[in-house]
C-alpha cells in the first residue's frame, strides 16, 4: 500500500450494492521492509530464507538493484 484515504461513510445503492465514500485527500504511506510471510515454515529447510539479519533479505541485494527498487518505493 502506498497511500490511504479516510472512509467517510457507506451509502446504499438502488441496485443492492454499497458505495464506500472516501475523503478526497490521499495520504502517502512511506514504504517499509516486511518480514517474510510465515508460510516459509512449510518449506524444506534448504528452500526457506535464512534467519540471518532482519529476515528481509535486503542486505543481500546488490547496491544497484536496491537503488532501483528504492526509487520505485518497493523496498
Amino acid at each position: 500500500m502506498v497511500g490511504c484515504q479516510q472512509i467517510l461513510r457507506f451509502e446504499d445503492r438502488n441496485d443492492g450494492r454499497i458505495d464506500i465514500v472516501c475523503s478526497g485527500e490521499l495520504v502517502a504511506i512511506p514504504p517499509s521492509p516486511k518480514r517474510a510471510h510465515q508460510g516459509w515454515r512449510y518449506l524444506e529447510e534448504g528452500s526457506a530464507p535464512s534467519e540471518d539479519g532482519d529476515g528481509s533479505g535486503l542486505a543481500e541485494l546488490p547496491p544497484r538493484l536496491y537503488g532501483k527498487l528504492a526509487a520505485l518505493a518497493l523496498v
